[in-house]
């Protein structure tokens, strides 16, 4: 435990740390059918790691493992290995979650926010969402490395416990000030922040808090803000469905978070705590609310299962009024 961690972080105990320096590697080959039962465990077994009132889970106890893809093969990362997956069942409270969460990064990566590559895969009949890490890399000879990456709680020097702003977070404001700190294309990571926080409000994603984003640190050109993770809409399920609390962004936009309550002042408002152009960001989120019902419908029909039919019949419509509103109060 602790050789293949988030980032470029590793830890073992003292007397294994001669065998970690020479990067011995162990990488088994495994078959759909056994990541088939890991996904099926998880399923029975991840529902004790939740929490009534969290939005989805507690802090990265979210239901998921690693894998390495070598060539067109899954493998086990052992020993000092390097994993270059993640693969997640979904919230096992939320029914066909897994579909909506990569539906969500669809649409997020159509309207022109940057996210990791993400795909809905089938085990044996377990449908899982396959994220590709974006915090390792391939070189010239196809051997794996890692880049060190930390979430935006570390950044501010915050606990993962206060990941959420209700929870004493760190609050937009105070992230766009960190981003133009440390990125090394600020004013551009500012931007795609903001994107990000308007998107979610958009899309109806509960769970957007600090430990979603992160800044990332390649071997050059300096820190940038990372690739988009975890986004995922709630519209299809009741606000307080699996215990969860589903009726309110993470982060508040011009000081409100609940769906459904957020005006044109309090977009203008995101806009001056960020430092960006209200008129811009007006404009963008309008642009967002006015395609992102069309861009859900097209990446919904292109999944052929009835999981994806079904999450189009409960989330579109409620999608639709809510998007419809958006446009209503900001007089577009």
């Amino acid at each position: 435990m602790g050789r293949d961690c988030v980032g470029a972080v590793q830890f073992a105990r003292e007397d294994a740390l001669d065998e970690l320096a020479q990067r011995a590697v162990d990488y088994r080959p495994v078959s759909d059918t056994e990541i088939g039962e890991r996904l099926a465990a998880l399923r029975v077994t991840g529902v004790s790691w939740t929490l009534p009132d969290e939005h989805w889970s507690l802090p990265g106890a979210q239901e998921k493992f690693t894998l390495a893809r070598l060539g067109d093969r899954w493998h086990e990362a052992r020993g000092a290995a390097t994993s270059t997956h993640i693969v997640k069942p979904g919230v096992a409270r939320l029914m066909h979650q897994a579909v909506v969460e990569y539906a969500t990064m669809q649409v997020a990566a159509r309207l022109g926010l940057l996210v990791a590559a993400t795909e809905l895969a089938d085990f044996a009949g377990e449908t899982a969402i396959v994220i590709s890490r974006f915090d390792r890399y391939h070189d010239p000879t196809s051997a794996v490395h890692r880049l060190h990456q930390v979430d935006f709680c570390q950044a501010m020097g915050r606990m993962p416990v206060n990941k959420y702003e209700e929870r004493n977070g760190p609050r937009t404001a105070e992230l766009a000030t960190m981003l133009r700190r440390e990125s090394a294309r600020a004013e551009q990571d500012v931007h795609r922040f903001s994107d990000a926080v308007l998107f979610n409000y958009v899309v109806g994603a509960p769970d957007a808090h600090a430990k979603n984003f992160a800044l990332l640190y390649p071997p050059r050109g300096g820190p940038r803000m990372a690739p988009l993770y975890d986004l995922s809409s709630a519209l299809a399920y009741e606000p307080r469905a699996g215990g969860y609390d589903l009726s309110s962004v993470a982060m508040s936009i011009g000081g409100r978070r609940k769906f459904g309550q957020v005006l044109k002042k309090n977009f203008e408002r995101h806009a001056d705590e960020m430092k960006l152009d209200r008129t811009e960001r007006l404009a963008r989120v309008a642009d967002m609310a006015a395609a992102t019902p069309d861009v859900f419908r097209s990446v919904l029909a292109s999944i052929d299962s009835p999981a994806a039919r079904e999450v189009v019949d409960r989330l579109l419509p409620r999608l639709e009024r809510h998007t419809q509103d958006i446009a209503r109060r900001i007089g577009r």
